[in-house]
């Protein structure tokens, strides 16, 4: 037992001696090869010949060795300049960087960083007169080595976008790791942070094969939406696949909410489409939706495609979408293969009830026993979507069946409730006031849909047309709608109905403003009885007002949905 004792204390001698002499060695190289001197010099050149901007270390720069003998060097207060246009002058701030670096890889020309942490960092992007800070146009250094980092970990950073000094976008950084695997075939990438006040956390993976690049989301979380899925592309066939699925997606959150300080205006991106790898492509991707959230409206089960044919892209619900106890099929299909490519889009509902409509998005409806049915068929051309909403061209049109206007609906939230608040007369007494159609007919060209004399309401007590527009292209709405009483005012006192008013809106499709004048209808030909007028506070100008202005007008009993229909 004694000797192989023995035999074992030597052996663990000979084992940290071993250890020490690496120790030794590496120490020696790394103080021959990692001076702080060294350091700065390596990084200040390296900055100017690589990315032709200044970079900046603080004083406090050594290293250490770690316990798998691999150098660690510390360096504080490393700044990268920003372009010269910027009023901030660093583009990165960093409270400190640690790297892990294969001290062999420092005698070849391909120096290897095997772990390199950011600490604290301030990172800040920007776009300037079309030009973005983060293009640093990197060549290769005058020794051509290049540098390969196999893992990043960036701690407790902020991250914010601006355009033309404007803050687009801040992310607040808790943690991201990035990684790479058997000889950089393989990416993985953890995010734990905080997008514009919004928790956002992600687990992806890159695999890249001969014939194959693969994506893999193994967890995807915004606020309360989720992601999962995978992503293929074939090199050789160009074959994108896919599925995806969310548990729940609220889009609300992932879109924002408006800006109070907006007047709701939008443009249109001018993103290039990749009109290119569309042409020469294979496409079959799809999307499950358990829950979807918008605003008031949620919708349960349902499904999306996007598939090439014959080189076009068809996107599509499948099954049809459900949507107040009907369904509402959409398809839109994209053709690059012409010069300038075509985009269509083409709506159809199918039994929608329109009180179930209006419950599903806003709690409340202002109508009951009316079906509503939409179709559309737009088209449009270009390689970018802002070119594909200038140039779009088409039909909209909507009806609404017969059915029964809930008196008293002024509480019902949304621009067409307020609009149909105004511009029917009804007995306060009652709780309902018949109507016979509804339309909406508009008229499509450039971007901008145009009713003239394409909106109308059929209702016992009034005729409605109007004209609208509503521009595709930035959210601009403006709509004129001028209410015609079918029946006899005589003795109509308003303590006990609720008189139609003409109604103009403006403003944008997320924040209308809505006026009612009841001063127009004095030149819209109605009539207006003397109770009327006194009980409105009118002035006049006359003693009375003669009975048989209390008649309506004949003209006024126009068939006012066919009047729309015929735009």
């Amino acid at each position: 037992m004694g000797t192989l004792r023995k035999k074992i204390l030597i052996a663990i001698a000979i084992f940290f001696a071993i250890l020490a002499c690496l120790y030794g060695a590496i120490y020696f190289l790394c103080s021959k090869y990692l001076t702080k001197a060294e350091i700065q010099r390596i990084i200040t050149e390296r900055s100017d010949t690589v990315l032709k901007r200044r970079v900046t270390i603080g004083d406090d720069v050594h290293f250490h060795i770690d316990w798998n003998l691999m150098p660690m060097v510390y360096i504080s207060n490393v700044t990268l300049a920003n372009l010269n246009e910027s009023p901030n002058p660093h583009m990165l701030a960093v409270e400190s960087i640690e790297l892990e670096v294969d001290l062999l890889s420092l005698l070849q020309k391909n120096i290897i960083i095997t772990g390199l942490t950011l600490n604290k960092p301030d990172i800040k992007l920007e776009t300037i007169k079309g030009v973005d800070n983060w293009d640093l146009n990197v060549t290769k250094g005058k020794d051509g080595k290049t540098v390969t980092i196999n893992e990043v970990i960036i701690k407790d950073g902020k991250l914010t976008y601006s355009k033309d000094q404007q803050l687009q976008q801040s992310l607040t950084i808790n943690n991201i790791l990035i990684k790479s695997k058997h000889k950089d075939t393989y990416f993985f990438a953890l995010l734990d942070a905080i997008h514009d006040n919004v928790p956002l956390f992600a687990k992806i993976g890159i695999t890249l094969e001969e014939d194959e690049v693969k994506l893999e989301v193994y967890k995807l979380k915004y606020g309360d939406s989720d992601l999962e899925g995978d992503l293929k592309i074939k090199k050789d066939s160009k074959k994108v696949s896919g599925d995806f699925e969310s548990n729940y997606l609220n889009l609300e959150t992932i879109i924002g909410k408006p800006n109070p300080s907006s007047d709701g205006e939008y443009s249109v991106p001018d993103t290039a489409i990749p009109v290119e790898f569309l042409r020469n492509s294979k496409v079959d991707v799809s999307y499950k939706i358990d829950k979807f959230k918008y605003h008031n409206l949620a919708l349960q089960n349902f499904s999306f495609n996007i598939k090439s044919k014959d080189q076009v892209i068809n996107i599509a619900f499948d099954p049809a979408l459900k949507l107040g106890g009907g369904k509402l099929d959409l398809t839109a299909t994209y053709d690059p293969m012409p010069a300038s490519p075509i985009f269509t889009l083409q709506a159809k509902s199918q039994n929608i009830q329109f009180e179930k409509l209006f419950m599903e998005i806003v709690g409340k409806t202002p109508l009951s026993g009316s079906t509503i049915d939409i179709n559309a068929n737009l088209q449009g051309t270009g390689t970018t979507f802002a070119a594909l909403v200038n140039s779009l061209y088409g039909k909209i049109l909507i009806t609404i069946g017969s059915g029964q206007y809930l008196n008293g609906s002024q509480s019902v939230p949304g621009l067409f409730a307020n609009v149909l608040s105004g511009v029917i007369t009804f007995k306060k007494s009652e709780s309902s006031t018949a109507f016979n159609c509804g339309v909406m007919n508009f008229k499509v060209n450039n971007g901008i849909a145009t009713a003239n004399r394409g909106i109308a309401i059929e209702a016992s007590s009034v005729n409605v047309l109007g004209n609208g527009k509503v521009d595709l292209r930035n959210g601009r709405i403006a709509f004129s709608i001028i209410p015609k009483n079918t029946t006899s005012l005589d003795a109509l006192d308003v303590t006990q109905f609720s008189l139609a008013q003409a109604v103009t809106v403006s403003g944008t499709i997320t924040k209308p403003e809505v006026q009612y004048n009841p001063l127009n209808l004095l030149n819209t030909g109605n009539i207006i009885g003397a109770g009327v007028a006194a009980g409105l506070g009118w002035q006049l100008g006359i003693a009375s007002v003669a009975k048989d202005m209390l008649v309506p007008d004949q003209n006024n009993t126009i068939a006012a949905c066919k009047t729309a229909l015929a735009q």
